[in-house]
């Protein structure tokens, strides 16, 4: 035996043979305190194997507690995982989705159509058609009837067709 611990065990069960018991109590620097060690150990074995365990008050809670630990200790079942339920992220996306077609189809058969304005009553007004300068000269016509209005202006230079009037 190379193990001191087993060798030692061995010694103290007495389950050596005389030639190796000779060779531990050679080797072993200190056999009083082994001695002494090997008693104790003796000792405490047949107090243990003679002192009958007491009876628990509430073997249940015990026996429950150990179950759930093995449970939670042991490997689960091999079974596949269950599929993603309604609440994961593809079937929150495809609701919204949803919830977003429902909302736009809502807002365009629920939303009032705005009315056209009449073409019989345009409302027309012209400020003014006077300048500060007296070489330029505006002339206005309205047709109420036809719904335009008209700004002749005489006496301006010529702009060319790309230039923005502010």
């Amino acid at each position: 035996m190379d193990n001191p611990e087993k060798q030692f065990t061995a010694w103290v069960d007495g389950t050596l043979s005389s030639e190796e018991r000779l060779r531990f109590e050679r080797d072993h620097p200190d056999l009083a305190s082994a001695n002494a060690e090997a008693q104790r150990i003796t000792k405490t074995a047949d107090w243990l194997r003679a002192d009958p365990t007491p009876t628990l008050q509430h073997p249940d809670f015990f026996n429950h507690g150990i179950l759930d630990r093995i449970r939670r200790e042991s490997p689960r079942d091999t079974a596949p995982p269950p599929g993603p339920g309604l609440w994961s992220l593809p079937w929150i996306l495809r609701w919204a989705g949803l919830a977003g077609v429902a909302v736009i189809v809502a807002a365009f058969f629920l939303n009032p159509q705005p009315s056209a304005v009449p073409a019989a009553l345009p409302i027309l007004a012209l400020l003014s058609t006077r300048s500060d300068d007296p070489a330029i000269q505006a002339s206005s016509f309205i047709d109420p009837k036809q719904g335009y209005a008209v700004v002749w202006i005489d006496g301006l230079d010529y702009l060319p067709e790309g230039h923005r009037v502010q």
